[in-house]
């Protein structure tokens, strides 16, 4: 059965501390479209769009003002106006409706986590990708460091934490607001890996596949 410490009302999108989050487009007109700039401000360069009618977009983080969203657009990233996005519901990371999809590099490596399915799937190139239950999904409390842990059924997966923090994945200019730690009993071809050893990586909010 899932767990959590403590389960709190969400607060605007533009709250740093509410966010990743998911969201769509609002207030913009059919024939338009919402700009995604390469910096926090009006009259910065455009670096793409986004349909008025978007949604499922993850923002990543805000800007010191709380105006401005930090988004990825394709192998970079960029800001809109918060006054254009609504945070979609159930779309918070810290939320056991949450899906994660989470990877990491040397060795790479791939994790999606549905906490509302109670399910965590594990992919690395060398060897078999592993499903497994997720027994127990914990929320730090307000007032500690944005924190959750995902506990496993028996098997290759341990446990999971997840923090709220700027990530990169190492490869491009993209930005993440989550990073992960992963413990594992898979083997490793390097025969100096411990039997349990950690991973660690980035992760994304999704929507529910």
């Amino acid at each position: 059965m899932l767990s959590c410490l403590c389960l709190f009302p969400f607060e605007a999108a533009a709250d740093a501390h509410m966010l990743p989050a998911l969201h769509h487009v609002v207030n913009v007109a059919p024939n338009d479209v919402l700009n995604i700039r390469s910096a926090p401000n009006a009259s910065a360069p455009v670096i793409g769009t986004l349909a008025p009618d978007a949604n499922d977009i993850e923002v990543v983080a805000a800007d010191e003002t709380g105006q401005w969203g930090r988004i990825n657009s394709g192998e970079r990233s960029g800001w809109v106006s918060l006054r254009f996005m609504q945070t979609t519901a159930n779309g918070h990371w810290k939320t056991p409706s949450a899906t994660l999809s989470c990877f990491g590099t040397e060795p790479f490596w791939s994790l999606f986590l549905s906490p509302k399915a109670k399910r965590a799937d594990f992919a690395r190139p060398d060897t078999a990708p592993v499903s497994t239950k997720i027994t127990q999904f914990l929320i730090s409390a307000p007032g500690f460091p944005a924190s959750n842990w995902a506990v496993f059924d028996k098997g290759t997966l341990k446990w999971a934490q997840m923090q709220q923090a700027s990530c990169n994945d190492g490869m491009s200019d993209r930005a993440f607001g989550i990073s992960i730690k992963l413990a594992v009993s898979q083997p490793m071809n390097n025969p100096l890996t411990p039997p349990i050893y950690t991973l660690a990586g980035c992760c994304s909010v999704v929507p529910d596949r």
